[in-house]
């Protein structure tokens, strides 16, 4: 049905001085009868709470009890955060949307500290777990995980002495180490050996994963014959065909962190 709207009248002007204050008056009481019939028909702002300030819930409220009252919500203390948060010791805003009493969602960002995101939790009678939403702020930082949920970064990067790391959030951890010089000169057999040599990771594996490492040299010649990887540490030698001096091992290693 289409909406009617009263017709305006004669606007006011200057130019009519004799008539302008009753121009004026019956102008905005035609702008009155307009806001009469667009009230319940066009959003106007403070609608549903959009366009206003959020609803200031506390410690001793939750945002799902707070979907009955307001689509707007969010917590302003740090030190007084809804025990259903998303996230704790900070301030969220967002919103409480519902197809039926018994479903729909809610989306909030945490916007204080060290973890600003967004969080959304779908409801079917009961809600779910909050899910993070991943973006360019946080694909890459510490991983972390809890029963195997990611609840950290996707990516995490590190080095030190020991070489380099990357670890993903599914569990993955491949390792590097820096450029080891070794001399292959002890003969064994047929061939000649560096002697074992012990390369310590850069981040440790999970204790009782499978670890498989290796390595190449800079000479044809050469390969790396080493154990199973442990979960710190890969033992490790140079083996050559030839008596050989100054080569150049790289080693890596691949398991998982969790």
């Amino acid at each position: 049905m289409p909406l009617i709207l009263p017709v305006a009248p004669v606007a006011p002007t200057l130019s009519n001085p004799a008539t302008f204050e009753t121009d004026c008056s019956a102008f905005l009481a035609w702008m009155k009868d307009v806001r009469d019939d667009l009230s319940g028909t066009v959003m106007v702002p403070g609608d549903f709470g959009i366009g206003g300030s959020a609803v200031n819930l506390t410690s001793a409220e939750t945002f799902a009890a707070a979907e009955n009252t307001t689509h707007v919500l969010g917590n302003a203390s740090v030190s007084s955060v809804p025990t259903d948060a998303p996230t704790s010791g900070n301030a969220h805003v967002g919103l409480s949307l519902r197809s039926a009493s018994a479903r729909g969602m809610q989306m909030l960002a945490s916007i204080t500290g060290g973890s600003k995101a967004l969080f959304w939790r779908a409801k079917d009678t009961t809600y779910s777990a909050w899910a993070k939403v991943y973006d360019s702020l946080n694909i890459l930082g510490t991983v972390s995980q809890s029963g195997g949920i990611p609840t950290g970064a996707i990516i995490e990067r590190g080095s030190n002495a020991n070489g380099a790391y990357v670890r993903f959030a599914d569990g993955t951890q491949i390792c590097q180490s820096p450029e080891y010089t070794h001399d292959a000169t002890t003969a064994s057999g047929n061939v000649f050996t560096s002697g074992s040599q012990t390369w310590t990771y850069p981040a440790a594996f999970a204790s009782g994963t499978v670890v498989s490492a290796g390595g190449a040299t800079n000479d044809v010649r050469c390969w790396i014959a080493g154990n199973s990887g442990g979960s710190t540490s890969f033992l490790y030698a140079i083996m050559s065909s030839v008596s050989v001096s100054a080569r150049q091992a790289r080693l890596f290693a691949y398991g998982r962190w969790y």
